[in-house]
């Protein structure tokens, strides 16, 4: 399933809505979520003519003045929709799958210019988490920025940025970045400034039910935002009310280099600023390593050193038989058997 979300810069003329439309078409996502369509009235042909005929549902957040307006459509066919919560600058709709009991919550947000009113977004966005638990999901224009890499040309505001980013601990957020694509918004100047304004974030529930979510850009082919993509695999829909959890198995003890490999895949393992988002990148990138090594070669090494175990006091009973054993052969019947209990107590 595909989601769209842009900043499209208006939607009041019909050659811009044409090529709003022949994006959501090439995207093939079952929901859009348009950001400053800077609209104060929104129907039925505006929406089919912005995004297709078969977007046939709605939520709308009128424009403040000339600048603002949230736009959230969906195929009614794919997938069914309600809102759950209408704020200043946010749109938040709960959906579900035809045909699943898997429910979710997307928020569409467009932030304020200003930091005095930015406060009210975070607090609208404390109040659905608050009110709404569950997998969540926020694509948004924030119009903030949260570190100093995310910006050429002028300084951003730290005051603001940290800000924000407290916001984000706190609400226990986890960004997904679109790996070809560092900024999203340009002022087209010849040297431009470029800002990563848009963003999607989701909560721990979220990843644990979808964790194969991802974010890809598209071509800006109109306004200055690229259109980005957030793409999660059926399975998570299919598998939403049976999810298992990671389960560590007593046999990969039995690598003799297993420390040094937890070592290195934690180095290596994909990384993030944000320390909530950098624990689960890490965590999931270690969990499917220990999945790759194997719980079945670690049990075909456990069953050997079983049997090699067994075959040596098997061995050495039967000098017994023949002989009395030297103090060595005592001490190492005696090791083997204790490392046969932990072997038969790790089964």
């Amino acid at each position: 399933m595909t989601i769209l979300f842009w900043n499209v810069r208006r939607l009041d003329r019909a050659q811009k809505r044409n090529i709003v439309r022949n994006t959501v078409k090439q995207s093939k996502c079952w929901i859009a979520c348009l950001q400053e369509t800077k609209l104060q009235n929104v129907d039925k042909k505006l929406v089919t003519s912005s995004c297709g005929s078969s977007f046939l549902e709605w939520h709308c957040k009128e424009a403040w003045g000339s600048a603002g307006g949230l736009l959230t459509c969906w195929d009614p066919n794919q997938i069914s929709g309600v809102a759950i919560h209408f704020g200043e600058y946010s749109i938040t709709t709960q959906f579900s799958m035809q045909g699943d009991y898997f429910l979710w919550h997307l928020t569409n947000v467009y932030g304020p210019h200003h930091r005095h009113t930015r406060s009210i977004l975070m607090g609208e966005l404390h109040h659905i988490k608050s009110a709404h638990p569950g997998p969540w999901v926020i694509v948004a224009d924030f119009n903030v920025t949260r570190f100093s890499s995310e910006r050429t040309g002028a300084a951003s505001s730290r005051a603001a940025s940290k800000e924000f980013n407290i916001c984000i601990n706190q609400l226990g957020l986890i960004e997904i970045n679109a790996p070809s694509k560092k900024f999203i918004w340009t002022n087209f100047r010849e040297e431009p400034s470029l800002v990563k304004l848009d963003r999607c974030s989701i909560s721990l529930e979220w990843h644990n039910r979808c964790p194969l979510t991802s974010l890809s850009s598209l071509v800006r082919t109109t306004s200055d935002h690229t259109p980005l993509l957030l793409t999660f695999n059926s399975s998570c829909r299919q598998n939403a009310n049976r999810f298992k959890p990671f389960r560590f198995e007593n046999a990969w003890y039995l690598h003799q280099d297993l420390e040094s490999l937890i070592n290195q895949w934690w180095v290596s393992a994909p990384s993030s600023p944000e320390a909530i988002s950098n624990l689960v990148l890490k965590l999931h990138f270690l969990q499917s390593k220990l999945k790759d090594l194997g719980a079945k070669k670690m049990l075909e090494i456990y069953s050997n050193k079983k049997r090699e175990a067994e075959a040596r006091i098997e061995s050495i009973d039967i000098l017994e038989e023949e002989r009395n054993l030297s103090e060595e052969e005592i001490n190492e019947r005696t090791k083997l058997k204790s490392q046969l209990d932990v072997l038969i107590q790790q089964e």
